[in-house]
Formats: structure tokens, sequence, C-alpha cells
């Protein structure tokens, strides 16, 4: 159960993985927050992801996260020995256990462990052994710690600034146990320094490498807007929280709404850091398949904003708040408690919550006030394409920069 106002790995994958077919959930949390991208766009996706993985070449044959996948629900791989890595961390060795590496096994219902191979296959083979993913046979694989992967991209990163190459913009920070991430934190160090959570050890690590550490090929522009909208929606409840601060009954309100709009953003985040990886090895073994399109999108359509200002755009979650709008999203997720949400909605009105949204959205209060959330502008269908096809592209950057430094000797600790 996830404990009240915390959070590791909440996020759209309780409802793939425990819920619903992918299709269905990603339909269900585009309806809303926003729409599911045109056919045309996901194809010009998928014809960018074929074009870069005919220039990596063949990789291992990871397995598919789909409904098969899906239906092994014990854990599959066990750590059998840890050693010193070559970026400050450790790398562990995994063993399969299991009839698969991949598998739908949860230690809190929101980390389905995923396959640990998945990066080899995304990254090329040569280049992930830079980062420390490495397959020693058919069931054994090597993986890095948290510690060792975040040394890996700084030095990516200080090679990429060298050339004059965007850097990856994404970061991480690993957690000082597994317990869950309180989702104010979450959000506003996403949005604040675009960093998400690495778990220290256990299944909850194995899901991070798994389905996460595909962000890192997500374009910086990608990651920026969605910074902002976490930025924005951190400020708008702090303006909130300020404005009934003598209040006390819709003060308490706020901080259940709050509790959901953190939820929902945090959602997105999470669900569009953590579908890179799965994404792209869906669209490898099932070209063409709606269920992979939709998930190789699901980046640009759950990180853009769908095409909104910030205004707008929190106008639309606002609304959905309303009791009846929230029901059916209490009936699958247990987030809230109708009877408070109507109590809420009761003391505090969601007219008062748009009025205060509008009040918020001035320059003088905008979070940050940096240049980037001045001149927002909403991505275009076009530019949303470009994103996707960017992701792709990004892994032969990155690709590339880890190969330069496997052959300059760099990987060692500095």
């Amino acid at each position: 159960m996830l404990p009240a106002l915390r959070y590791k790995r909440l996020s759209m994958f309780q409802l793939l993985s425990l819920k619903f077919v992918p299709v269905t959930a990603f339909v269900l949390l585009c309806s809303i927050f926003g729409s599911v991208p045109a056919s045309a766009t996901r194809a010009e996706c998928e014809k960018a992801l074929l074009a870069v993985q005919a220039i990596l070449g063949e990789g291992p044959k990871t397995e598919m996260y789909d409904d098969e996948g899906r239906r092994q629900t014990e854990p599959t791989v066990t750590v059998i020995r840890n050693f010193k890595g070559k970026h400050g961390g450790r790398r562990l060795i995994l063993e399969k256990v299991g009839a698969s590496w991949l598998s739908n096994y949860a230690t809190v219902s929101y980390d389905p462990q995923g396959d640990p191979r998945w990066f080899i296959e995304v990254m090329g083979t040569e280049a992930a052994e830079f980062f420390g993913f490495k397959i020693l046979s058919d069931y054994t694989v090597q993986v890095p710690d948290g510690k060792e992967f975040n040394g890996a991209l700084k030095k990516i990163n200080r090679y990429l600034k060298s050339i004059g190459k965007e850097q990856i913009e994404i970061g991480f920070y690993v957690t000082a146990d597994n317990e869950n991430t309180k989702v104010g934190e979450y959000v506003r160090d996403f949005g604040f320094a675009s960093l998400l959570p690495l778990a220290l050890n256990g299944n909850h690590l194995i899901h991070d490498l798994s389905f996460h550490t595909g962000a890192i090929f997500l374009p910086g522009h990608l990651i920026r807007l969605a910074s902002y909208f976490a930025r924005f929606l951190d400020g708008y409840i702090g303006f909130l929280s300020e404005r009934y601060a003598d209040h006390p009954a819709k003060l308490a309100a706020v901080k259940h709404f709050a509790f959901l709009l953190r939820i929902n953003q945090t959602v997105l985040i999470d669900t569009g850091t953590g579908t890179v990886n799965p994404g792209i090895v869906a669209s490898l073994r099932k070209p063409g398949s709606h269920d992979a399109l939709e998930m190789l999108f699901a980046p640009m359509a759950l990180l853009s904003g769908s095409g909104k200002n910030a205004r707008d755009y929190f106008e639309g979650k606002i609304l959905a708040l309303e009791p009846r709008a929230l029901k059916h999203i209490a009936e699958y997720d247990g987030y809230s408690d109708p009877k408070r949400t109507v109590q809420a909605a009761a003391d505090l009105s969601l007219a008062e919550m748009l009025s205060a949204l509008d009040d918020f959205n001035k320059p003088e209060h905008m979070p940050g006030a940096d240049t980037f959330g001045r001149t927002f502008v909403p991505p275009t269908q076009e530019v949303m394409e470009s994103l996707c096809r960017g992701i792709q592209l990004r892994r032969l950057v990155i690709r590339d920069a880890a190969l330069f430094l496997l052959a300059e000797g760099r990987e060692e600790v500095r």
C-alpha cells in the first residue's frame, strides 16, 4: 500500500501492469490529461527508431513488456555478487532464476521488475558496457548500482560539453533508503533540478534500471517542458496555501487537492520517463503495433503539456478534481478517499481554485522567474514529432560518446 503523501514508483505502470492492457491504460490517462497523438506522428517516431537501430546493429533480443510478459509475477532475477565499479559505485551480477528475464513482480505495486537487459539493447552492447551493463551469459547479466550509473552520466556530460553537444538534461539521485519519497519532494526535485530517484537496492533498483535509465535519451527541450510544468504546479500550490493560510477548512482542502494534483503530475513524469526503454523494445519486437506505437510516443504525450500553456493545462486538471470525475480514478488507483474529496470541494470550490490560478498566472508569480518560463510556447504537433525523432538521435549521440570514452580509457574513476 502507498503510505499517505508518499511515493516511490507511483505511475501508469500500476495501471499497465496490474489493471489494464497498455492501450486501455494509455487512453484512460490521455482522456484525463491530454489527447492520444495522431497515427502519422507515431509512425514517424517508429521510422526514426528503425533507422537508428540499423546503425546500432544487432543486439540482444530482450523481452517485450506486453500481456504475456506481465503474467510472470514472481521475481526472476537475484543479485549473486557485487564489486567495485569504474565510476564511483558498484556493479552487480544478476542471475536469472525464473523462466524469463522479464517479470511484473513488484514490491510496492508500482515498481514492476521489467527486463534489466533493456538498456543494453537500446544503447547498443558495447556502449552499454561503459555504463556498467553487460550480458555475461544466458543466465547472468551485469548492471550498475545508482551511484555507478550516475558517475557514468557525469563523464558522458563532461565529454558532450567539451565537443559542444547538448548534454543529458535529466539527472538522478540515489535515495538514502528504499522508503517512498514524498510526492511534494518528487515534483520539486524534478521541477527545479530535473532529477529522478534511483533506488538504493532490491527490486526498486532493478525497476529503475529497467524502465527509467532510458530517460537519458529524452531531448533537453522535452525535459525542460516537463520541469516547467512541475515548477508551475509547485508555485501554484504554494500560492493557494498562502492565500488561505488563515482559513483552516480551506487550507485543509488545499492540502488534499495538492496531494491529488501532485499525484497526477507524478504519474505523468514517472510514466513519461519510464516508457523509453520498453517502448523501443516493443517497437522492435512488433513494428507497427498500436500498443508499441502508443508506448513509444508516451514521453511526448505525457511530458509536453499536451500542447497547452501552463494555465490552461492546469485548468483542465483542476476541473478533473470534481468529485464525480474523480470517482472512477479512486476506484482503480486508491489515490483518494471520495468522501474526503467531496468535503474538500465543499470547503474550497473549484471556482475559487481557478480564480487563484488566474491570479497566480502573472509574471511576478511565475516559479523560478527564468527566461524559459516567461517565454514558454506550447509545443505544436510538429514539435512533438521532432522531439520523438530526437529521442532516437540522442541514442546515437550518447552511444558515440560512450564508445569514445571507452576507447580513450576514460572509464576509470577520476
